[in-house]
């Protein structure tokens, strides 16, 4: 039998694919740091494809959106992915510097 989830739950599992997806990722971080980037100053610093970069903006709709000038900026939904993001990375960060282990290396690598 399969569950209906509601729409929390649905906004929920969104936000971890993203946090999920390298490049969506990649966007968010960028972007709450920057606050707002071209299309090109995106692909430079994520270093993606032209056909990647759109699909991507296209999936993060509702955290994602362009501002009159076409400059892409976080959206509310988005500013508060981007916290989560940052502090989660924090913590996780702290908390993987304690350990080591080959597979735990391997972790960090990832977010440096």
């Amino acid at each position: 039998m399969h569950k209906r989830t509601n729409d929390k739950d649905d906004d929920v599992l969104r936000a971890y694919q993203i946090l999920a997806h390298p490049v969506k990722r990649g966007i968010i971080k960028f972007l709450g740091e920057k606050g707002r980037a071209g299309f090109s100053e995106l692909q430079r610093h994520l270093n993606t494809s032209t056909g990647t970069l759109y699909y991507n903006l296209e999936q993060l709709k509702g955290f994602v959106k362009q501002d009159n000038a076409r400059k892409y900026m976080l959206t509310e939904k988005g500013k508060a992915l981007y916290e989560i993001l940052t502090k989660d990375e924090e913590r996780l960060k702290a908390y993987l510097s304690s350990m080591s282990s080959p597979a735990l290396m391997r972790f960090k690598r990832i977010f440096k």
